[in-house]
């Protein structure tokens, strides 16, 4: 067996591995009798509507943040081949972060005919900056809560607090790197098809990206806070902008299906202010619907991308 598949199966078993683990410790620690519980309360309409209409605003909004990128880098797609080959993705992506990404950079490839690398580039650039979008909000709350002495105390703050002055100057460093074009010696050296959208990219694309992905972060918070109330849940709005980003880097672990590691970060982060059954049914049946909406869009467009012929940025 070559070392690549080798180490490609290792890697899944540990991923695998990893999801158990976090589920049988999270279910020694809530036992099924509880979720029980929390079911027999669980308002599935009011949970359904805020889910479905989020994964709807996620779907058209994702498609047109990849669209307006193609275009911009030239390897334009029509919206609707855009939406058509996102929706194919979507099947991988409910197996983990990083399948989706992949198998939209390779269906978007064979679409355009450009090459994996070049579009690997360009999404590359959309997850960068959908990145520093997710820290926005937490940013700007911890600023507004800097002088308050209780929530100044508290373990997240000082964490997020740390994490924050780290990543914000190092995007301010590679914004002077590429943008600003310095070095210029160590850029040519760069200058490959994986880095290209970075090579190209303006000041005015980082803050178009960045501003598209701010709405949709605000538009999950505000239906996340919607659907909580299906278990009579209302955390505060100030936990959930910054608890919510947390949950989604923590969700990025490619574990199967996001399973574990999403369940784990709910019960840590909210600890205490809510039922630990609750937010555990919550999460799960959170996790569980958006993979059965990826699976179904999946499938429904899967056979379309299949028929196609590859389209050409050239023709």
């Amino acid at each position: 067996m070559p070392a690549s598949k080798l180490l490609s199966r290792i890697r899944s078993l540990f991923l695998w591995a990893l999801a158990l683990a976090i589920l049988i410790v999270i279910f020694r620690r809530v036992p099924f009798s509880q979720l029980a519980q929390a079911w027999s309360r669980f308002h599935l309409l009011g949970f359904a509507g805020p889910l479905v209409a989020f994964f709807l605003v996620l779907f058209f909004l994702d498609s047109y943040a990849h669209a307006w990128l193609l275009r911009r880098f030239g390897a334009p797609l029509p919206y609707p081949e855009v939406l058509r080959a996102r929706g194919a993705s979507y099947l991988l992506a409910s197996v983990g972060f990083l399948y989706g990404q992949g198998s939209i950079a390779y269906i978007l490839s064979k679409k355009t005919g450009r090459s994996l690398s070049e579009i690997a580039g360009i999404i590359f650039f959309l997850a960068y900056n959908t990145y520093h979008s997710l820290l926005i909000l937490p940013t700007l709350l911890l600023f507004s809560f800097f002088h308050d002495p209780g929530f100044g105390q508290t373990r997240e703050f000082h964490w997020l607090l740390l994490f924050m002055a780290v990543a914000w100057p190092l995007f301010a460093l590679s914004l002077l790197f590429w943008v600003r074009g310095r070095p210029q010696s160590l850029r040519r050296r760069l200058h490959t098809p994986l880095l290209a959208a970075f090579d190209q990219a303006r000041l005015s694309d980082y803050a178009f990206v960045i501003a598209l992905r701010l709405v949709q972060n605000l538009i999950w918070i505000a239906l996340t806070a919607v659907a909580l109330r299906s278990l009579d849940l209302r955390l505060p709005l100030a936990d959930l902008i910054l608890k919510l980003p947390l949950i989604s880097f923590v969700a990025a672990i490619p574990t199967p299906g996001r399973l574990g590691t999403t369940q784990g970060a709910w019960l840590v982060l909210f600890a205490g202010q809510a039922p630990a059954q609750d937010l555990l049914l919550f999460s799960l049946a959170w996790t569980l619907a958006m993979n059965l909406l990826r699976w179904i869009f999946g499938l429904l467009f899967l056979r379309h991308f299949s028929s196609a012929p590859s389209t050409s940025a050239n023709t």
